[in-house]
């Protein structure tokens, strides 16, 4: 039986095994502090989790969001008045 990452567990016979073994083996066992983790997280507590950790960056993130969207908005409210009330009345000199 052979625990392999992209196809699960697969069985081969010896000799499948031997003609496609390169002679190299990876045995992992557990360091000496190794402490067994029986508690279940969902999805939404790991997603919250990893949030927590980028608490800063998302902060920055959603500000810098904020100040984009605001200058956005600004500045379609001064083209909206320069097309609909300077051009219209000739007001280009003021």
């Amino acid at each position: 039986i052979i625990a392999d990452p992209g196809r699960g567990l697969v069985r081969y016979t010896k000799e499948e095994f031997l003609s496609i073994w390169t002679g190299v083996l990876l045995l992992m066992l557990p360091a000496a502090n190794y402490k067994e983790y029986n508690e279940r997280s969902t999805v939404k507590q790991d997603i919250f989790r990893l949030i927590a950790h980028q608490k800063s960056l998302i902060i920055h993130t959603i500000l810098t969001s904020l100040i984009i969207t605001i200058l956005g908005i600004t500045g379609a409210f001064y083209f909206q008045y320069i097309i609909d009330d300077i051009l219209p009345n000739n007001s280009v000199g003021t």
